[in-house]
């Protein structure tokens, strides 16, 4: 007979060797972003409307971010 807390034991460790990986020194570097296009309004008047709706689609799972959507128009 073996000792179950023995094979947990070394299961445990296995575990801890076999997931331990190289850590890099630096993060990753964010993916390069586009710039907004607005040279084609520069210099002229452009009307601004109210924000009446703060909305995220849900695959992105802002709904902790965003909370009270009330609240968050306040802001």
């Amino acid at each position: 007979m073996t000792n179950p807390l023995k094979n947990r034991y070394l299961w445990a460790c296995a575990l801890l060797v076999a997931c331990g990986g190289k850590k890099t020194d630096h993060p990753p570097a964010p993916a390069p972003t586009a710039p907004l296009p607005t040279a084609g309004i520069a210099g002229q008047q452009v009307p601004v409307w109210p924000l009446t709706l703060v909305a995220a689609e849900d695959t992105l799972h802002w709904d902790a971010l965003i909370g009270n959507r009330r609240v968050t128009l306040d802001k």
